[in-house]
C-alpha cells in the first residue's frame, strides 16, 4: 500500500525527490507539488495506471481488427472509384469525362489481382460468413460478401480452385446439387456442385 498524503508530508524534500527519481518523474517544484506528484494527483487528475499484460493483448487485438477494417474500407472505395471512372468514360464525351474524373480523389493505380491478395481478402471475409458448422463456409455466401465489398470478380471461381491447389483450403461438394443457390456455387464437373470451403489452418 502506498503512503498517504499525511505520511508523505512528514518526509523531507530531498527524500521526496529521491522517491520521484525512482519513478522517473520530475523532481522540481514545491514540497506540496512533489507530494501531489507522488500521489498521482498533480493538477487534480489521477495518473493513469500502467497497462497490464491482458489489457495490452486486448488493445493489440482491437488495433489489428481496426487495421483489417480500414484495409477492407480502402479496397471497397478503390473498387467503387474504378466503377465510377468506367461509367464516366462510357459516356463518350471526353470533355465530360475529363471534368468528372478531375473531381475524383487521386489514388495510386490498383495492382493486378494476385493469389496472395485474393487469399487475404477471402480470409478476412470468411469471418463474416462462417456458418459455425465445423468451420465450413458456404461458397455462395462468401461470393455475395466479396461482391459487396470489392465488386464483381470474374476470376473468383478460378482463384478459389487455386487456393485448393495451394492447400490453403479444402472444398466440399453439396449433398443436394439442385440447391436454389447452386448458380452461386462452383460447377466441379465430376466432383459435383462445389459448395463449401474450409480453411486448413482454421
Amino acid at each position: 500500500m502506498g503512503l498517504t498524503r499525511a505520511q508523505l508530508s512528514k518526509l523531507t524534500v530531498p527524500k521526496l525527490k529521491d522517491m520521484l527519481r525512482l519513478q522517473g518523474a520530475q523532481v522540481t517544484g514545491r514540497k506540496s507539488e512533489l507530494v501531489d506528484r507522488l500521489l498521482g494527483t498533480e493538477g487534480g487528475t489521477p495518473a493513469p495506471a500502467p497497462m497490464g499484460t491482458a489489457e495490452m493483448k486486448r488493445f493489440s487485438e482491437s488495433l489489428a481488427q481496426m487495421v483489417s477494417l480500414l484495409t477492407d474500407r480502402f479496397d471497397t472505395l478503390d473498387s467503387r472509384l474504378t466503377m465510377i471512372s468506367d461509367q464516366v468514360l462510357q459516356l463518350g464525351k471526353p470533355e465530360v469525362a475529363d471534368r468528372q474524373l478531375s473531381k475524383l480523389p487521386r489514388m495510386q493505380p490498383t495492382a493486378p489481382m494476385n493469389i496472395d491478395t485474393f487469399r487475404g481478402r477471402v480470409k478476412r471475409l470468411s469471418r463474416k460468413v462462417d456458418s459455425k458448422m465445423g468451420g465450413f463456409i458456404k461458397i455462395p455466401e462468401l461470393r455475395r460478401v466479396y461482391v459487396e465489398a470489392f465488386g464483381k470478380f470474374d476470376q473468383f471461381d478460378q482463384f478459389i480452385m487455386q487456393l485448393e491447389k495451394d492447400f490453403a483450403i479444402e472444398i466440399t461438394s453439396a449433398h443436394d446439387p439442385m440447391r436454389e443457390d447452386r448458380a452461386e456455387a462452383i460447377d466441379g464437373g465430376d466432383r459435383g456442385l462445389l459448395y463449401f470451403i474450409k480453411w486448413r489452418d482454421h
